[in-house]
């Protein structure tokens, strides 16, 4: 590419957003602009540069050869700017500033007692909470701290485990009455997780022992799980800390462990900048304080391990 092509951070930007979203309009959604912002970019970069980067399309945009070359080399562009935004972040000792939390929406209700205490202990500590269930780059600064649910964290991340997540199968009281016998799991329909988190070994029971027929859908989050079984679309399974105060769901199957954790989590860069760091802190307490109403209270003094999925017998 001659000295006209792409010589700065904003195109870069638009470049690899377009080219991870194959459309201008996902890139723009990405990046909080304008469609036509990011359509005249493109278009001016490749006029610049004299170069063909994508191939426009029905299925959308698709990276030429030079293109998928130049996506390589941006996306280590991309890696050295973030290494450097963590590095100075790393060097901010004050307890002060926004703090961006990342939030899976199956934890919502766990948000009280942690935007409570940071905000009565640490006022000068802006918390800006985002829901997303997907995977957010801590990496390239897309969050701060991610509150997630997880078998175990990426290596890259740093923080605490707070407590193991202990699930049921549940039903809507609807749809149970209709059932001739509720605790025969394998002959209910189901609502399951989508296929991205399927490895959980309640999810890996379901697959191994119900009919795919029977799977009357899938879900992405645990939101929208919650919602299909209180609505009587079939049973499926839930943590039993969200789900036991929902009054449209009854439990119908023994406590068992999903075979994941609680995790709140930072880059191992930002653990050490001021307003994370106290941060981290603050809500860590909050959180294992509630690890009771998470894990729930044991029943004859035990929960059903993950790896004993067995005694749900088809």
């Amino acid at each position: 590419m001659h000295n006209n092509g792409m010589h700065n951070w904003d195109d870069l930007r638009i470049f690899l957003a377009s080219a991870r979203a194959h459309s201008s309009r996902g890139a723009a959604r990405a990046l909080g602009v304008n469609q036509s912002t990011v359509a005249r970019r493109l278009r001016q970069l490749e006029e610049d540069a004299g170069v063909k980067l994508f191939e426009r399309g029905a299925r959308g945009f698709e990276l030429t050869e030079l293109g998928r070359e130049v996506l390589v080399e941006a996306a280590k562009i991309e890696d050295s700017f973030a290494a450097l935004d963590r590095l100075i972040m790393s060097r901010d000792a004050r307890p002060s500033g926004k703090v961006r939390l990342s939030v899976a929406d199956g934890l919502l209700s766990l948000m009280g007692p942690v935007v409570a205490d940071v905000a009565r202990d640490h006022p000068t500590i802006d918390i800006e909470v985002e829901v997303n269930n997907g995977l957010v780059s801590l990496s390239h600064l897309e969050a701060d701290v991610v509150l997630r649910v997880a078998a175990r964290p990426p290596e890259t991340l740093v923080g605490r485990r707070i407590a193991s997540l202990v699930g049921a199968p549940y039903g809507s009281r609807q749809y149970l009455a209709g059932a001739s016998d509720v605790h025969r799991l394998a002959e209910h329909r189901w609502v399951r997780w989508a296929e991205a988190w399927q490895g959980f070994s309640v999810e890996r029971w379901i697959s191994a022992n119900v009919a795919p027929s029977r799977v009357a859908t899938t879900a992405n989050s645990n939101q929208a799980l919650t919602s299909l079984v209180a609505q009587g679309v079939g049973v499926g399974f839930l943590p039993c800390f969200s789900a036991d105060a929902d009054p449209e769901l009854s439990r119908i199957g023994p406590r068992v462990e999903l075979g994941a954790s609680v995790w709140l989590l930072t880059h191992e860069d930002l653990r050490k900048t001021g307003r994370v760091a106290a941060f981290m802190k603050c809500a860590g307490e909050a959180l294992l304080r509630h690890r009771g109403d998470i894990e729930g209270p044991f029943e004859d003094g035990l929960v059903v391990r993950s790896e004993a999925m067995d005694q749900y017998g088809a």
